[in-house]
């Protein structure tokens, strides 16, 4: 009987174990999910910081363009 014992206590380290490694994943697992949720928000930002930095080159380009005209006539 001794020994059922011990077993049984054995086994119910092991399942503390496992559900302290449970819950460690799970954060774990939440964690990576949040991060990958800001990975894509600064893509989308980057992206549109991209698109604005390409068309106000293309605005100093024309006002540029607009001033050289001006001042030649």
């Amino acid at each position: 009987m001794k020994h059922f014992q011990q077993k049984k206590a054995e086994l119910r380290e092991v399942q503390d174990k496992l559900a302290q490694l449970k819950a460690k994943y799970d954060l774990l697992v939440l964690k990576k999910a949040k991060i990958e949720a800001k990975i894509e928000a600064t893509r989308v930002k980057l992206d549109r910081t991209e698109k604005l930095l390409s068309e106000l080159g293309d605005e100093f380009e024309r006002w540029t363009q607009s001033f050289k005209d001006q001042t030649a006539s």
